[in-house]
């Protein structure tokens, strides 16, 4: 995926040059208003996604919450790979990969297992911040059902979807279950 305005290339050591971005949601926000930031970056000769998502609480009555993010190939949801992150107001967060038929999203686990190297997760300030990289080089690993699901989101360019909201504290459901 690309992001137009707000990148910059480095080149790291001994390895490719490196995409920085990253966008305020909604688009040129002044702080005090937004509700969202994305940074991320690529490396690894394209294959290494490490992303930031901040969701920012000021305007939610609960901290427990989930922010994703949709990589789509058109402008609606439908058919998309989703990088979750969800947390339930008191000390758990957890990091999925998952998929948005258009209708419901569910978390796959096999991808995530597989796919999410790392992630953490901060509460601090009215601002939940999740960290997560993602190996794009095991996804030759997935079973079939999963495989079908997560598109390689480093290969073409995606319509990027960010959303958050509340989640149920106890059943971890989503406000769209």
């Amino acid at each position: 995926f690309k992001c137009s305005h707000y990148c910059s290339t480095v080149q790291e050591q001994e390895e490719a040059a490196v995409e920085r971005c990253t966008v305020a949601v909604p688009n040129a926000c002044k702080s005090n208003e937004c509700t969202a930031n994305l940074r991320w970056s690529v490396s690894g000769r394209g294959l290494f996604l490490r992303l930031r998502l901040e969701a920012f609480l000021r305007d939610l009555p609960s901290h427990a919450m989930y922010i994703a993010l949709g990589f789509s190939n058109d402008q609606r949801m439908g058919d998309d790979t989703v990088i979750e992150c969800v947390y339930n107001g008191i000390d758990e967060g957890k990091a999925y990969v998952s998929y948005n038929d258009g209708n419901y999203n569910a978390p796959l686990y096999e991808a995530s297992i597989l796919l999410i190297v790392n992630s953490s997760f901060v509460v601090n300030d009215d601002t939940f911040t999740c960290l997560l990289n993602i190996d794009f080089k095991q996804l030759n690993r997935l079973s079939g059902g999963d495989k079908s699901k997560v598109f390689n989101l480093l290969a073409q360019p995606h319509y990027l979807q960010i959303v958050r909201g509340l989640i149920d504290q106890y059943s971890k459901c989503l406000n769209f279950c």
